[in-house]
């Protein structure tokens, strides 16, 4: 269980990332 807890975390950072760089490329930022 602990596991798959870290693991949605890691997806979360990851889409997390992507979308603000994305954002910041987009923005001008």
């Amino acid at each position: 269980m602990f596991y798959w807890i870290l693991l949605a975390l890691a997806i979360v950072a990851e889409i997390t990332g992507t979308l603000s760089m994305k954002w910041a490329s987009v923005s001008g930022g």
